[in-house]
């Protein structure tokens, strides 16, 4: 059977971005994980720590169902360069009682 639609229209083909994390927001754009933190936390003043390395264009801390922290965020920055000195920055770094785990993201 054959939808006519072809190999490139199919269900679910969208835009994954590349290992550097630009995703479509614009080049030179950089993705960045933050895991570890608590559950317990609405992370406020965590967005200002990452903006000490550089433009924070977007900050994203997924939440539950019950509005509560999943324990990770994401980071996008407007440069690779900025991600990278975040990463060497905040990586291994107490907040809230928690390590934080800094990493550039290899799924955005």
């Amino acid at each position: 059977w054959d939808s006519g639609k072809g190999k490139d229209n199919r269900k679910g083909k969208g835009d994954y971005g590349d290992r550097k994390g630009n995703k479509g927001e614009g080049k030179g754009g950089c993705m960045v994980y933050c895991g570890n933190l608590p559950f317990r936390s609405d992370c406020s003043g965590l967005e200002d720590r990452f903006a000490e390395f550089g433009e924070v264009v977007r900050f994203d801390i997924p939440q539950n169902e019950k509005g509560s922290g999943k324990g990770f965020a994401s980071v996008l920055f407007s440069t690779e360069e900025q991600a990278q000195a975040a990463i060497e920055g905040l990586n291994d770094t107490e907040f809230e009682g928690r390590y934080m785990k800094v990493r550039m993201d290899g799924f955005a």
